[in-house]
């Protein structure tokens, strides 16, 4: 028999964090399942994000409450039903919409997943539907390469819900020569003010901005418009104060 690795973090700072501990323990358990009744030979999580999903709607009936992938609803303030979420479940009448996203790829760094997680909780943004307003924002990441893991503590992964599930003996499932024993799962609560994208976009616009000014000053640097290195340090100073 296979053994695993299994590691989750939730942090008790958002509403029903109790309820997605219990989700969490079950969705961990389905994948270990769906992978035993295989022989290892092949991952529910591999195949895609509604396979995932589906992992989740499993879960959340098998401890009592119901839920259904593809929920109908408003979308970005529309009156008529033109849109779907891509996971409704309720638990003990606790109420949530999920959207999520999918990485599959050779290895996949935090700032795959932070863009990732940035478009699932805009898509929690646009879900309007009276009666529902806890929406959780998942991202799937399934690596290829288990010698480069994720760095599943890295400060810009800091979300509501991180776990890693990963086969740790032989027998591992594979695909075109490359095997896929890790999925992680990141979670984040939707609040009504996306913060973490505002930041993400507050960097980007940061980063640009130098890019920009570290052009322009190769440039005044070819022409020689610098008296010295101290004075054109000295531009590249100012300009970042501005």
């Amino acid at each position: 028999m296979n053994q695993y690795e299994i590691e989750i973090k939730i942090k008790g700072k958002f509403p029903n964090s109790d309820l997605w501990q219990t989700i969490i323990a079950q969705w961990v358990q389905n994948n270990k399942d769906y992978l035993e009744e295989n022989d290892f030979k092949d991952a529910a999580y591999w195949h895609d994000e509604m396979a995932n999903i589906s992992c989740l709607v499993g879960a959340i009936w098998k401890i009592g409450g119901v839920a259904i992938s593809e929920y109908t609803i408003n979308k970005n303030g529309g009156q008529n039903n033109n849109g779907r979420a891509d996971l409704y479940f309720s638990i003990n009448k606790t109420k949530y919409l999920v959207e999520s996203k999918y990485i599959r790829k050779d290895t996949i760094n935090s700032k795959e997943i932070t863009t990732e997680m940035c478009c699932a909780l805009k898509d929690c943004h646009s879900c309007n539907e009276s009666g529902l307003d806890n929406k959780m924002a998942i991202v799937f990441a399934a690596p290829n390469d288990s010698n480069q893991p994720i760095d599943f503590n890295a400060e810009e992964l800091d979300y509501d819900i991180k776990v890693m599930l990963k086969i740790i003996d032989n027998t591992k499932p594979k695909y075109n020569d490359k095997v896929y024993d890790t999925i992680y799962l990141f979670g984040q609560y939707f609040k009504s003010i996306d913060e973490e994208c505002s930041k993400k976009k507050i960097k980007e616009q940061n980063a640009l901005a130098l890019l920009k000014l570290m052009a322009q000053s190769e440039e005044d640097i070819k022409n020689n418009r610098f008296d010295s290195q101290e004075s054109f340090f000295e531009k590249i100073e100012q300009k970042l104060i501005q």
